[in-house]
């Protein structure tokens, strides 16, 4: 990153390693506080809307992101984040590349025909696996296949994936933060309770 989170300017030393003239940046410019003759003002993408209080470093595989400043003189604000990459691409794998299903809507009814993965685990590491574990060359994985596996089984897995990998992830948030809160999934909204 180019950018330093402490002047929340380019940092000075990047800049020298990489052998970039500051020159042929652009200016970083501060945003979030009123601007004169706009009574509200507020920009808060999905990450940022849903995160709360205290900065937290990161040790358990987690990426520490620029959250939001109040006004000109508050204090700048942190959150943590952890990248999930492959999800909705691998039910777009189940239809696009092995044809269990014809469309992507088709794929939490065809999950349901069965109460579990009957042992099939999938690993979607179509482009390596992301926050927390970080191994770019990790390969995708379907373990557990026996001779009564079915598609549902697998179209289950690849579901079941999505899940252990948000698990993973707040698994990590817990371990850095300390603390636990209830996630609920209203309608394909998550929220926090």
């Amino acid at each position: 990153m180019l950018m330093s989170f402490k002047t929340l300017d380019w940092d000075e030393s990047t800049l020298e390693t990489l052998k970039i003239p500051k020159e042929i940046l652009p200016k970083i410019v501060r945003k979030g506080w009123l601007i004169p003759g706009i009574p509200i003002s507020g920009c808060l993408g999905d990450q940022h809307a849903a995160m709360r209080k205290e900065v937290i470093q990161p040790k358990h595989g987690l990426l520490t992101i620029l959250a939001f400043k109040l006004g000109k003189d508050a204090p700048t604000n942190y959150a943590l984040e952890g990248s999930i990459v492959i999800a909705g691409a691998a039910v777009q794998w189940l239809r696009d590349s092995l044809r269990i299903i014809s469309s992507t809507s088709e794929i939490e009814d065809l999950a349901s025909k069965v109460d579990s993965t009957g042992g099939v685990y999938f690993v979607p590491a179509f482009s390596g696996i992301f926050a927390p574990w970080w191994h770019d060359d990790a390969p995708g994985v379907c373990i557990g296949i026996m001779r009564f596996t079915n598609k549902s089984h697998i179209a289950r897995a690849v579901l079941e994936s999505m899940c252990f990998q948000v698990k993973d992830v707040l698994d990590s948030m817990h371990k850095d933060a300390g603390e636990k809160e209830e996630i609920k999934n209203e309608k394909g909204r998550v929220l926090k309770i």
